[in-house]
């Protein structure tokens, strides 16, 4: 296969980050929505719900999806490979783990809220709401710990060499 060239390497690795600020950004915006903000109401609880919907949709979604594409390239493209170091494999297995926890769970408990945050708009209990919001959060910490080691194995990998 073709391996890309020095000005191609240069523009997949400007995609691959802007993918992994979107989708790192987009993690770090939901988590402080949804622990930043304290709907009381159930008209507010709805509009809440939405804006995860949102930050889901056009961050988190595009940016993991953009962040495996750009590393099938690399791995496809360049003498990167998938495994060929232990580094890689580290950073396919944690990316794997991530999208499994954002799309699994994350993903589905968002979409979930907003169904149940309409309900909330014709009177249903709110404990089922803040128990996902809380869910969601705590998931939204654990896929920011999964990106610091990322970006950790990342920057160290050229120390091992």
């Amino acid at each position: 296969m073709k391996k890309l060239q020095k000005n191609g390497l240069k523009i997949l690795k400007i995609f691959h980050l802007l993918f992994a600020v979107m989708w790192i950004g987009g993690v770090l915006a939901l988590v402080s929505l949804q622990l930043g903000a304290k709907p009381q109401t159930a008209e507010m609880m709805y509009i809440s719900a939405i804006s995860h919907l949102v930050v889901d949709k056009w961050f988190l979604i595009p940016g993991g999806i953009g962040i495996v594409i750009t590393g099938l390239i690399y791995g496809l493209f360049t003498n990167w490979g998938f495994f060929k170091y232990r580094w890689l494999t580290i950073k396919w297995v944690l990316t794997i783990a991530l999208i499994i926890l954002g799309v699994g769970y994350m993903g589905a408990t968002i979409k979930a809220n907003a169904i149940y945050a309409e309900q909330l708009l014709e009177g249903a209990a709110t404990d089922l709401y803040w128990h996902n919001v809380y869910g969601v959060a705590a998931a939204g910490v654990v896929q920011l710990v999964g990106f610091l080691c990322i970006v950790i194995v990342s920057v160290l990998k050229n120390q091992r060499r």
